[in-house]
């Protein structure tokens, strides 16, 4: 189901559509009473699935749990005419690749990128969560230069539960150095990430 502009989904109008994905299409929102934008992610119908919409459904719960300055905040969820609708913080900047692609990154820019992101993910694994997307296209950069991991083009992918026992020790135990601290050593900028080879 398509919405366009202006149209009401609960206690919220449709600005604009922002972008679609594999799964969903996400709108900028308002809401009715605050008048605060938000972003809207809505399952596309093909994408509907029982199993989908539970897996959906467990997501929202698992960023639920989470409070972090560098991870996008799931404000609320609910059902519009049987469709799961996620209501997260509206971010305004650009992923890490789009703005790869538009400029080069210093190495003072990527290591900054490289702490908050670890921050980040430090905090969910210390809840027993782990973030299983990590890519240029699920970390944005705000205007203001700040950190926010997103989900975007598989949210099953994305954050999940783990069991803390099969975490990966390395991330697990893992606390954010100063940015001095890796410039040390013969590693390239884009090892700084996990396995993603974010930067």
């Amino acid at each position: 189901m398509a919405f366009e502009p202006g149209q009401r989904i609960g206690d919220y109008e449709v600005v604009a559509k922002l972008g679609a994905g594999g799964l969903g299409v996400v709108y900028e929102v308002e809401h009715l009473i605050s008048q605060r934008r938000e972003a809207m992610k809505i399952l596309l119908p093909d994408q509907g699935s029982p199993e989908m919409v539970e897996r959906f459904r467990r997501e929202v719960q698992t960023l639920a749990t989470l409070n972090h300055v560098n991870i996008a905040q799931l404000h609320t969820a609910f059902y519009h005419e049987n469709q799961l609708a996620m209501i997260m913080e509206l971010i305004h900047g650009e992923t890490l690749r789009d703005l790869r692609l538009r400029m080069a990154i210093t190495l003072s820019q990527a290591l900054e990128y490289v702490a908050q992101t670890l921050n980040a993910l430090a905090y969910a694994h210390r809840l027993g969560v782990v973030h299983r997307d990590i890519k240029p296209s699920n970390i944005m950069i705000t205007d203001g230069g700040f950190v926010k991991l997103l989900l975007r083009d598989r949210p099953h992918r994305a954050w999940q539960r783990a069991d803390p026992r099969r975490i990966p020790a390395g991330l697990a135990q893992l606390h954010v150095a100063r940015a001095d601290r890796w410039q040390q050593g013969h590693r390239s900028i884009g090892h700084l990430f996990s396995r993603g080879h974010a930067v």
